[in-house]
């Protein structure tokens, strides 16, 4: 789950509708984004930022603040029905526009966020504090290798045991935009 500390007046977007065209694009929560134009309707669509979109030095439009998709009523490990902790529908985009946030401090929690590929932090690279993070749009997770991924921001702390089972990370987002 993604859990805004501090934010300022400019830091969340519009909500998007999720990319008609090129898909099915799936987006979890905290996925790094871009937007791009319907060549039809001129509308402003969004979709999870790929490899392609890097090579192409596309910007990043920020982090999902929600998935795409409906996430389990109950989560894999802990209690079911937990309010506020995704599992109850409270954080679904229930009108189907999906919002971004950047320039932000945020923490990004594996144990929270439900995604395809499992968890969205990796859990066995050694973070540094005031150090920079990376998102991988292959491996869909938060990382400190800067090849061929997009910055995303600084990191301010992380939970775990770093190197090997970090489960959070806490992070200043970028100005994307």
């Amino acid at each position: 789950m993604i859990t805004v500390l501090n934010e300022n007046r400019y830091s969340r977007s519009q909500g998007s509708p999720l990319q008609s065209s090129g898909g099915p694009y799936t987006i979890s929560e905290g996925f790094v984004c871009t937007e791009t134009k319907n060549a039809t309707t001129g509308a402003i669509e969004i979709r999870p930022m790929t490899a392609a979109d890097v090579t192409a030095s596309l910007v990043a439009a920020g982090l999902a603040l929600e998935p795409s998709y409906a996430p389990s009523i109950a989560p894999t490990n802990g209690a079911p029905f937990t309010v506020g902790q995704g599992f109850d529908f409270t954080r679904y985009n229930r009108g189907g526009l999906i919002g971004t946030i950047q320039d932000a401090l945020v923490v990004i929690d594996n144990n929270l966020v439900q995604t395809n590929s499992g968890v969205i932090v990796k859990a066995n690279d050694t973070y540094v504090i005031d150090g920079k993070v990376y998102w991988d749009p292959t491996a869909l997770q938060f990382t400190v290798t800067a090849t061929s991924n997009v910055e995303v921001g600084i990191v301010k702390n992380y939970t775990g045991t770093n190197g090997s089972a970090v489960t959070s990370l806490t992070v200043k987002l970028n100005v994307f935009a």
